[in-house]
């Protein structure tokens, strides 16, 4: 990704067209997020729920279990 940035500067700044470079840049914000993959569950994050798994694993469990929740 960084390979084509600078390539990308570097035809802007010369003036050249490619039409095989592409960058688009992309931002967002979001309270939940979940990834599934062929059927499986990879990333599940809610932030108003105080939740966090990872393939399916609890990766919170112990901190919610030490503030006593």
């Amino acid at each position: 990704m960084q390979n084509q940035i600078l390539k990308l500067q570097h035809h802007r700044k010369h003036g050249h067209f490619s039409e095989k470079i592409y960058f688009f840049p992309t931002s967002f914000s979001a309270t939940y997020l979940k990834q599934v993959m062929g059927g499986k569950e990879l990333l599940e994050l809610d932030y108003m729920a105080n939740t966090f798994r990872v393939n399916g694993e609890d990766m919170l469990e112990t901190y919610r279990q030490n503030i006593g929740g």
